[in-house]
């Protein structure tokens, strides 16, 4: 892919404060927004739908079937194990992160535990002290659970849901896009090959199975398809040349970028819609739940007699009004 290169330790580490401003837009318990927050919003927006765009293309090429993804001490991992732990990601690490980034991280993560499960197995542990310590701590926290799941339940509603919706697609700002296919190839001599054929009328899929070194390539059927992609999505080089064309035409000269030099066509442009409410249900119900959760704790707090002490367990002295500047002097 030619796209911009991605970190997946990178993203990760911004998914805890991209979670927080969709928080925020969500928060129409407070009836609070900020212009700021509205902006932001947009990036996590774009952001949804260009993953599921990657994912399409990556779930494409996908063939049937539950194959072994790794072997440990000659034990096979199956794809649909290392899926069960990505569906157990959060929500926002999975629509924020492409299948092809998380996948490889998910798969060593499962490695990692069959190799230290088969170390701890040896161990015989199992009437340990402190193993069934931490398992009746664990139990707790699953009752725990299991509670905040029901209560939030209770008040997860479509009319919610909906009402975020409208929230978040009153805050998107359109932006132009372009849909196009795409040849990517090693030398300018090959660009140069594939741009005469073209204006000779040959198919840029035909050609992008027989040049292309791009994985879209492997795009059955649509061969060399990009869909639809922002200025800000693709490497500037490759921006400027493609939203220069105008549909049907192709570019005359190879692009070059860092990743090699490309061909493109273009097939049209638009200004970028708004996702659908299907596009954005988990999200908004999965910040919506993180809101709940939080307006759920603020009132049994409330209920609660709670007192709290400082590190040597003195009394914390109340904060003291701020002085009346009419009373001074």
């Amino acid at each position: 892919m030619f796209r911009k290169s991605e970190s997946g330790n990178a993203v990760l580490v911004v998914l805890g404060v991209l979670v927080v401003v969709a928080v925020g837009a969500l928060a129409y318990l407070s009836g609070q927004m900020t212009a700021g927050g509205e902006a932001q919003n947009q990036e996590v927006q774009e952001r949804i739908q260009q993953v599921q765009e990657q994912n399409q293309q990556i779930l494409s090429q996908v063939r049937p079937g539950n194959p072994v993804v790794a072997k440990v001490n000659g034990k096979d991992i199956l794809r649909e194990e290392v899926l069960v732990v990505y569906n157990n990601l959060p929500m926002a690490t999975r629509q924020t992160n492409s299948i092809e980034v998380l996948f490889p991280e998910v798969l060593a993560q499962v490695i990692n535990n069959k190799v230290i499960s088969e170390k701890a197995s040896k161990a015989r542990l199992g009437n340990n002290k402190q193993v069934k310590q931490q398992l009746e701590e664990l139990k707790k926290q699953v009752v725990r659970n299991v509670f905040v799941e029901k209560e939030i339940d209770k008040l997860m509603t479509d009319e919610r849901k909906q009402e975020a919706y409208k929230l978040l697609s009153e805050q998107h700002t359109p932006v132009e896009q372009a849909e196009a296919y795409h040849i990517l190839v090693e030398t300018r001599k090959e660009a140069r090959e594939v741009i005469k054929k073209l204006g000779k009328g040959a198919d840029i899929k035909a050609l992008a199975i027989e040049y292309s070194i791009d994985a879209t390539k492997n795009n059955q059927g649509n061969e060399g398809y990009l869909g639809f992609f922002s200025k800000t999505d693709v490497l500037p080089e490759f921006a400027e040349s493609t939203f220069s064309l105008e549909p049907g035409e192709h570019s005359k000269v190879p692009i070059e970028t860092e990743v090699g030099f490309h061909v493109v066509k273009l097939v049209s442009k638009r200004m970028s819609p708004a996702p659908t409410f299907e596009q954005m249900e988990q999200f908004i119900e999965g910040q919506l739940r993180q809101a709940l959760l939080n307006d759920l704790l603020r009132r049994w707090r409330e209920d609660s007699s709670i007192e709290v002490f400082n590190i040597n367990g003195d009394p914390l002295q109340a904060a003291q009004p701020p002085a009346n500047p009419e009373s001074a002097g």
